[in-house]
């Protein structure tokens, strides 16, 4: 086994008997240049979604390929497409490791990480001023963020059924 770093022709010398066979047989490997890794655009999102993170070819292909790894060296491939985003939707913190693929000779980069944070949304809380209340009477509604260390800084409006009284959102 041979780990050429250059194309190289291999000359092979065989000799049966104490002849020696000519003209020796040879064969030539063509050894190409890995592509240059892409580049990472981390992405940051509340809670289980498709995300935004992505990955941006740095070799010039008009199309090029790239392969989500959950590993830096080895691990699983997740997904291989022209697609610059990882497809599916994640739930926790994530690291990808992507790599891109010369289309001409198949030739895979180095891999780059690319990093999805997901962060939970915190607990929030509705009200009413008045749980029952006689027609043509009005009443206060609330929402508030629980969480005793606030992550989040909500905004919120209100919308309702036909009869409720909230013909566009309340803010």
């Amino acid at each position: 086994t041979v780990t050429p770093t250059a194309t190289t022709t291999y000359t092979a010398t065989l000799v049966s008997a104490g002849c020696t066979f000519a003209p020796s047989p040879t064969a030539v490997v063509t050894v190409n240049p890995l592509p240059t890794a892409p580049t990472a655009n981390n992405s940051l999102q509340c809670g289980t979604q498709v995300p935004t993170a992505s990955v941006t070819s740095t070799t010039g292909a008009t199309t090029p390929t790239f392969k989500w790894y959950d590993a830096a060296v080895a691990g699983t491939l997740l997904q291989s497409s022209t697609s610059v985003t990882y497809t599916t939707s994640v739930s926790a913190t994530t690291t990808f490791y992507v790599s891109e693929v010369d289309g001409v000779t198949g030739c895979e980069s180095p891999r780059t990480a690319v990093t999805v944070t997901v962060s939970a949304a915190d607990p929030v809380a509705a009200a009413t001023s008045s749980a029952t209340i006689c027609i043509g009477s009005s009443f206060d509604l609330t929402a508030s963020n629980t969480n005793p260390i606030p992550n989040q800084n909500y905004t919120y409006s209100w919308s309702g059924v036909s009869g409720s009284g909230a013909f566009t959102p309340v803010a």
